[in-house]
């Protein structure tokens, strides 16, 4: 979980990563640049920054395992570099990827100013020098290379920033959709492939609904000619059911982030902007609970969440091992874990206080 101030750096981490899910998904690095403003915006200035040069680049570095069905997971390293210049133009300066099976470490891609080539896990060259300089070589899909694993746990990232009067305005197509969009407009839509297609999810979904809000006897969706579709909720005490649009902000926040809980799709990645926002604190502690159980449920195929808040409660509900301080150092963001986790264990205890106050008294660090 990410805390710190406004203007710290949270979001612009999560953008960072989001980036680099579209260039790898799109097999273009140019196009997330552009939608940020070009690299000369997004480059980072400093207070020795005078103009762009040559030799600036902007460089990414991330390892992680993924999993290989019929095999044992490999570890891997990825690191991708490029520059560009106040006219737009980019290009790819560096990648890199390895992966570690066994304790043997072998490089699937090493591709430098547009040189190198791309192996196999056997060491069998699959090719050399790609000809686009904004195309990343983990972007090309060759059947069987070790390296798709890598890409598909990338593109699959998911980051959501949700905003519940988007799905109360707009239309909601009937037809079946993978997944929420990023600020969850398309939750009619969502819940409707879930309740045709994955009654078990949906019934699931529906019955921590009615745990939450009392008031809700049943959630379903309906289809208009039209080919649209809307989700109601039963309440008692009323005639008639309640449509999405006259819902509370916080009954769709809620609805939001369990459907989540509850996908039937398996999502390694997941990045959420401020569940927070919209919900009761009591709703917050059993969505904790609910992600735990969750958690101990799927074992290895739970997906790994960062979350972002500026709320003390939430971070109550979590342990320090959780919690990573965000906050800008001479105009730099900086992250980095609170002091010793058994030494936070202990503070805790002794004072009874909580590590929600313990932040927001800024004896977490700098935040």
């Amino acid at each position: 979980m990410l805390i710190g101030p406004n203007k710290s750096g949270k979001s612009s981490f999560l953008d960072a990563l989001q980036f680099i899910c579209h260039a790898i998904t799109l097999g273009d690095i140019a196009k997330p640049l552009d939608d940020r403003g070009g690299f000369a915006s997004v480059f980072w200035r400093g207070k020795q920054f005078t103009k762009l040069r040559e030799s600036d680049f902007i460089e990414f570095e991330m390892s992680g395992e993924v999993e290989r069905e019929g095999s044992s997971p490999f570890g891997f390293a990825y690191g991708l570099s490029f520059s560009g210049d106040l006219s737009g133009r980019v290009f790819i300066k560096q990648e890199v990827l390895s992966a570690t099976v066994d304790d043997t470490r072998r490089e699937l891609i090493r591709i430098e100013n547009g040189a190198g080539v791309a192996r196999r896990l056997d060491g069998t060259q699959l090719f050399a020098n790609p000809g686009s300089r904004t195309k990343p070589a983990l972007s090309y899909d060759i059947p069987g290379w070790e390296a798709g694993i890598v890409k598909q746990f990338v593109v699959g990232w998911h980051f959501f920033n949700f905003i519940p009067q988007l799905a109360k305005t707009m239309s909601n197509t009937s037809a079946a959709v993978g997944s929420l969009d990023i600020h969850g407009s398309n939750l009619s839509s969502w819940l409707h492939t879930l309740q045709s297609n994955f009654p078990d999810e949906f019934q699931r979904i529906a019955k921590v609904a009615a745990d939450a809000f009392p008031e809700i006897e049943s959630l379903g969706t309906l289809v208009t000619q039209a080919g649209t579709t809307f989700l109601t909720l039963r309440e008692k005490d009323l005639q008639s059911a309640v449509p999405i649009f006259q819902a509370s902000d916080g009954e769709l926040k809620f609805l939001m982030l369990v459907s989540l809980l509850y996908s039937p799709f398996g999502v390694g990645f997941i990045c959420i902007e401020e569940p927070e926002n919209h919900l009761h604190p009591r709703l917050l502690s059993m969505l904790v609970e609910l992600a735990n159980q969750r958690r101990q449920e799927l074992q290895g195929r739970a997906s790994q969440v960062i979350v972002a808040t500026h709320s003390p409660y939430l971070v109550d509900l979590l342990d320090p091992e959780d919690i990573v301080l965000v906050y800008k150092q001479g105009g730099e963001t900086v992250c980095g874990r609170p002091s010793s986790a058994d030494e936070l264990r202990k503070l805790l205890r002794e004072t009874e206080t909580t590590l929600g106050r313990l932040w927001f008294s800024g004896s977490l660090g700098q935040v």
